[in-house]
């Protein structure tokens, strides 16, 4: 939809001889058929087969034509000029199909003299699943329950223990998580920087005058998510994340700390979909998933993907950040923590947050360190829901941090100027 004065129109899309030479595809209408070749194609050549991997300036640069050409053939010339010469303050994107797993930031918009990507010079951007989630997210009554004294809550650096293979020899059930991955080969590893990534989002929040609940390392278990999760405004992750082709996603999941008895298949450190449709989130305004693939699953068409994401949304958050591919462990961190700040000084100044606005700060940020500039490092991270709240949203105050008396595990850590307490879940 353009500005104000513009009415909505629907555009066709086609792909010109040059572009059809450069793309491989036949010149004519945008079909799925032609668009499926450009992005995911039988000789793993697609663009979305290709993206997560631009990790050096080389596989970019590899990549700079058909992402040009991709930008002239999905957006009408009018669109291109009014998004790049600031006439919209916001693009919001319904994607549909193979264009769901694409984040459109990584569109070329300028070849020479030097490389500009969307992100460098458009404006901030935001997916929604389909417009009727949209206004159904836009429509949540906020304050729907109490706020917690701790609004943020952040969960990470967990302990796997046993590979999955070593679990499922005593698990009686067939059908549960952790023996579907042990049957896939998987192994899961500590993250190495989800521990620092905590600290960071208590630090940020914490200057802001905003406490954190913690719920780090042998704390991290489903039970205790689920317990410690009423109330809470915003929702960190840091952990791993899974994805399963198969049964509709049923067992994609969050991977976080088993608890005591693994023969549980709901505090077996695999929050899987079907449970987090179930979580208390209602009054959640973000959640944040610092994890692989959250935004990838299987595709229904005009309704986006089954995803982790979709699960959030379903049980109450009004908002979520997710990944579309495989995450750099300490870029992702630092992403986080940047956009965090952002939404955090936004509370201490007493104004709500613009999600979209910080998320696209963050990415900045991270393309502007030598390291990490390339699509690999700050692409996967999109914001998924709307970027402003209800009428009747609230900033987020400070509140004074507690102990509730049901913690199994009990402890102040003070980072800089941040206070923030571990809490637990019922055993």
């Amino acid at each position: 939809m353009g500005p104000a004065a513009w009415p909505a129109r629907a555009e066709p899309l086609r792909v010109t001889d040059q572009q059809a030479e450069l793309l491989g595809v036949p010149a004519g209408p945008l079909t799925a058929e032609r668009l499926a070749d450009i992005l995911a194609n039988d000789t793993d050549t697609g663009l979305l087969q290709r993206l997560p991997q631009a990790s050096t300036p080389e596989k970019t640069q590899e990549l700079v034509p058909a992402l040009a050409a991709l930008w002239e053939i999905l957006v009408p010339e009018g669109e291109r000029e009014a998004l790049l010469e600031g006439r919209y303050q916001r693009l919001v994107v319904v994607p549909d199909g193979l264009l769901a797993p694409l984040p459109l930031e990584v569109l070329v918009v300028q070849k020479t003299p030097r490389v500009q990507m969307l992100l460098d010079v458009g404006p901030p951007v935001l997916y929604v699943p389909s417009g009727t989630v949209l206004g159904n997210l836009l429509e949540r009554p906020e304050g729907a329950t109490p706020p917690a004294k701790q609004p943020v809550l952040t969960v990470g650096d967990c302990r796997y223990g046993d590979s999955p293979q070593e679990q499922a020899q005593e698990l009686w059930a067939a059908w549960t998580p952790a023996r579907r991955y042990s049957s896939l080969g998987g192994r899961l590893t500590a993250l190495q920087h989800a521990g620092q990534e905590m600290q960071w989002v208590a630090e940020v929040f914490g200057r802001a005058g905003t406490k954190v609940a913690w719920l780090p390392r042998e704390l991290a278990t489903e039970a205790a998510v689920r317990y410690n999760l009423p109330g809470r405004r915003i929702v960190h992750f840091a952990c791993h994340g899974l994805v399963d082709g198969a049964w509709g996603n049923l067992f994609g999941a969050l991977a976080l700390t088993p608890g005591p008895n693994p023969q549980d298949p709901a505090n077996d450190g695999f929050l899987t979909l079907g449970e987090i449709y179930e979580l208390p989130l209602q009054g959640c305004e973000l959640v944040i998933l610092s994890a692989c693939q959250t935004n990838v699953g299987p595709q229904q068409w005009g309704e986006g993907v089954w995803a982790l994401s979709r699960g959030f949304l379903v049980a109450g958050s009004r908002r979520v950040v997710a990944s579309q591919w495989l995450l750099d462990d300490e870029a992702a961190a630092s992403m986080v923590s940047v956009f965090c700040a952002a939404v955090a000084e936004a509370h201490k100044e007493g104004r709500p947050p613009d999600y979209a606005a910080a998320l696209q700060k963050a990415k900045r940020w991270v393309r502007r360190q030598p390291e990490w500039q390339e699509p690999h490092f700050w692409a996967p991270l999109v914001l998924i829901g709307p970027h402003r709240p209800n009428a009747g949203a609230k900033a987020i105050g400070p509140a004074k941090p507690i102990v509730p008396s049901h913690t199994c595990g009990i402890g102040d850590e003070t980072y800089a100027n941040a206070q923030s307490t571990q809490v637990g879940g019922k055993p």
